[in-house]
Parts: C-alpha cells; sequence; structure tokens
C-alpha cells in the first residue's frame, strides 16, 4: 500500500474498502476495479523503489497489463510516467519504453473510444446524475469525510501534499481526475475507480502518523459493511428515506450492488424454463430453448441479457435473445422476460432505442400473457410471458405475486388477471421465492 508503516497500510486498505465504487462493484466484475488494483500496485512498486534500483521489470510488467486491460490505463499512466522520469531519471528509460510499446493499441483504440464518450456526452448529462448527488452512493458519505479530514490535516500540518513527495502528487493527480473528465463526457464517477481508489489512499497517507485516522478509516469501513447486514427497511419509513437520500448501502432496490442480491431464488429461474421448455427444448420447433430478453433476465437495466448467470444455474444451452438488437419473430421465441421499473426505466430505454416496442411487438405476435409476475422491490416488477398452452404444469411454476395489471416497458400496460396462486398479496417489497426465499 503506498501508506507509511503498517498502521498506515491498515488505514489504507480499510479507507479503500469502504468506497463503494471500488468494493460493492468489483462483486459484478467490473473492469475498472482490476485497473485501479494494476495501477496502484505499480504506483506502490514506486513508493519502495523511487530510484528503480530493483524493481523496474514489476513496473513494466504491471504498467503493461494495465494498457492492455483497458486502452483508459494511458490517460492514468501518464502521471505516473511524469512521476518516474522526475525520480529514477534514466533508469526510468527503459520501463518508458516498455510502457510506449504496450501503449501502442491503446492509442489506436483511444481514438474511437474518446469519440464514442463524446458522441454520448448528452445522454450522460441526462442520464446521470449531478457531481454531489454521485457522491454518497459512489464514493460514500463516511469514506469522503475521512479522506477529506486527512488531506485537510495533511495540508496544513505537512503531512500530505507538501510532505508526500512524489508519489502524493501523482495520488493528487488521480484523484482529481474524475472531476475532469465528469466535465469532459459527462460520464459517472463509477467509471473512474482507479481515481476514487487514489483519494481514499492519498487521504490514509495525509493523516500520517495519527492513530485517530486509523479509528476514522475503520469507521468508513464499519459503517456501510454493518448497513450491509440490516434487514430491509420500509421504503417509506424515515430511514429508508435517508439511506436512499445518502445511497447508503441498505435493501432498497433490486439493483443495489452494496448488498446480497435478493431478486428471487436461483431455483425459480430453471423451474420457469422448465415449464415452457422440457429439458432445454422448444416444444413448437426442433431448437434450443429461446428467451427474449428486453433488459435481462435476473437485474433491470443491465447491459447484458445475463447469459453468465444462466450457464451458472446449468442452462447454459437456453438461447438469450435481446430484443431490439437482434432480428427476431415471435415464432422464434419461447418466453419473453420484462421489468417494469417506472422511476427508472425512461433513462436506460433512452440508451437503447426500439426495446420496448420490440418487446411488445413480440409478445401481442406471439400471443404471449404473463405466466409469472413478481413485484421484486417496491420500484420494479418482473414479468414471464409465454403461450398458455405451452407452460407443462401452470401449478408448478413459483410462487407468484398477485398484481392488478402487468405493465410493458416503459409503461405500456397490458390488463391481466390476477395470477393464480395460493399466495396472499404480498406486503409492500416483498422478494424472495420458494426454496430460497430470504
Amino acid at each position: 500500500m503506498v501508506v507509511v508503516g503498517a498502521l498506515g497500510g491498515v488505514r489504507g486498505a480499510l479507507l479503500v474498502a469502504g468506497i463503494p465504487a471500488v468494493v460493492t462493484l468489483g462483486r459484478v466484475g467490473w473492469v475498472h476495479v482490476p485497473e485501479a488494483a494494476l495501477l496502484l500496485g505499480a504506483l506502490a512498486v514506486w513508493e519502495r523503489d523511487p530510484t528503480l534500483d530493483r524493481n523496474r521489470l514489476a513496473l513494466v510488467v504491471l504498467g503493461g497489463l494495465a494498457l492492455l486491460l483497458r486502452p483508459t490505463a494511458l490517460g492514468w499512466l501518464l502521471a505516473l510516467a511524469a512521476g518516474l522520469g522526475w525520480t529514477a531519471r534514466r533508469r526510468a528509460l527503459p520501463v518508458l519504453g516498455a510502457w510506449g510499446l504496450a501503449a501502442v493499441p491503446a492509442l489506436v483504440a483511444v481514438r474511437s473510444y474518446l469519440l464514442a464518450k463524446l458522441v454520448a456526452r448528452d445522454r450522460y448529462l441526462a442520464d446521470v446524475p449531478d457531481l454531489v448527488g454521485q457522491l454518497p452512493p459512489v464514493v460514500g458519505v463516511v469514506p469522503l469525510l475521512v479522506a477529506g479530514a486527512g488531506l485537510g490535516l495533511g495540508w496544513f500540518g505537512g503531512r500530505g501534499f507538501r510532505g508526500g513527495g512524489p508519489v502524493g502528487w501523482v495520488l493528487a493527480a488521480w484523484a482529481l481526475t474524475p472531476l475532469a473528465l465528469f466535465l469532459a463526457f459527462g460520464a459517472g464517477l463509477d467509471n473512474f475507480t482507479v481515481g476514487l481508489a487514489a483519494l481514499a489512499v492519498l487521504g490514509a497517507r495525509s493523516w500520517g502518523d495519527r492513530r485517530a485516522g486509523t479509528l476514522a478509516a475503520g469507521l468508513a469501513f464499519l459503517v456501510p459493511a454493518g448497513l450491509e447486514l440490516l434487514p430491509p427497511p420500509a421504503p417509506d419509513s424515515a430511514f429508508g428515506r435517508i439511506a436512499g437520500q445518502l445511497g447508503l448501502p441498505v435493501h432498497l432496490g433490486v439493483k443495489n450492488y452494496a448488498v446480497p442480491y435478493r431478486g428471487w431464488s436461483a431455483a425459480d429461474v430453471p423451474t420457469l424454463v422448465g415449464q415452457v421448455c422440457p429439458e432445454g427444448r422448444s416444444p413448437v420447433a426442433d431448437r434450443a430453448c429461446a428467451l427474449g430478453s428486453v433488459q435481462g433476465i435476473f437485474r433491470p437495466h443491465g447491459e447484458d441479457p445475463g447469459r453468465f448467470e444462466l450457464f451458472l444455474t446449468g442452462l447454459g444451452e437456453v438461447r438469450l435473445v435481446e430484443l431490439g438488437a437482434l432480428p427476431v419473430t415471435a415464432a422464434g421465441l419461447d418466453a419473453v422476460v420484462t421489468w417494469s421499473c417506472p422511476e427508472a426505466d425512461r433513462s436506460w430505454f433512452r440508451r437503447y432505442p426500439g426495446r420496448a416496442e420490440a418487446a411488445g411487438a413480440a409478445i401481442a405476435e406471439g400471443g404471449f400473457v404473463p405466466i409469472w409476475t413478481r413485484q421484486v422491490d417496491p420500484a420494479c416488477a418482473v414479468a414471464w410471458w409465454a403461450r398458455p398452452e405451452q407452460v407443462v404444469d401452470p401449478a408448478r411454476l413459483p410462487l407468484s405475486d398477485r398484481l392488478d395489471r402487468v405493465e410493458l416497458p416503459h409503461g405500456a400496460p397490458l390488463p391481466v388477471s390476477a395470477p393464480k396462486g395460493p399466495a396472499p398479496p404480498p406486503p409492500r417489497g416483498r422478494v424472495g421465492g420458494p426454496g430460497g426465499r430470504p
């Protein structure tokens, strides 16, 4: 860790572990998390050997891997390269030369990457909250206060920017980069994990040898970690409202990466697939089962329909079709999975135009009706649509919530009768399913 002493390392680890964009997004395969690990690892190597007498190979490998992982590493490495050149002089030349070779693919890709970001700027500005609104859910209130207190003490006490040396200045440049990129492109701060981790390390470093800094960093970690263990609060309760406004990691929504998934049991999806496609094969055509997806099978507003999750549940042979992305007719589908999250759908469908219309057309053309619905959280409901005659045994479907109507995506309602089932209407926000309901 790029902090001094054993307590400094503990402090830095605790503060980084308290930042949602660093830890919780790592649970969903966020590519910027390994990018941050490689770059901060390179910074730690330089901290231990500022004149590069011993560890040049480690720097070459870490920086090269970061460049191969993401073209965005090019921008972060520029500040580190400047620091290497300042402290190691000629000894830095082999490292910088190797990075230059590794940067060739990134240089080829970075132009198109930046152009795509510029083209998407208006959409980002429409969909992404303002800077202040992003800080609680992305950086965390307590980690931000602890890092800010450390920076203030370091600045006035000579232990931060003034006493941090070149490593401190590189960390400062990285910590300010998310602000500059947000102003330039409008992209969310969660895209700049390197800068957020650098802010935490810089804040931990700036506390110096003050033990209060370690206690504060422990608080920054324990508060969000403890909140994850709490049961879901009522959305209209005082705590529920405060948690929503501050972005605290409590069970308020299905797409809350800070807490374990509470959508439904892992056994429900295989049961549903088995009801419309016995043994994974379509009963109406000689082909594998095909599910139409609008926002994803398991979560709303996904960028991937859920192929990896299906593979993990033993349904890798099931074909997922992203409606609106590929041409498909209802004859090629056995079921359609839709979400209705009225407060949050608009921005997703602005990003993926035509998806809602494609789902509505497939459902109408195929004569699909909702065979299973669930109010997953207070804001989102999910529905599985299929041909009634295709369901093997309706009595063996998973427990279904009784909804007055099921809405197509983006607020196109279809009146339906209440799904049959023995369960009474659930309380608001009830989640789960048989064989694993929390």
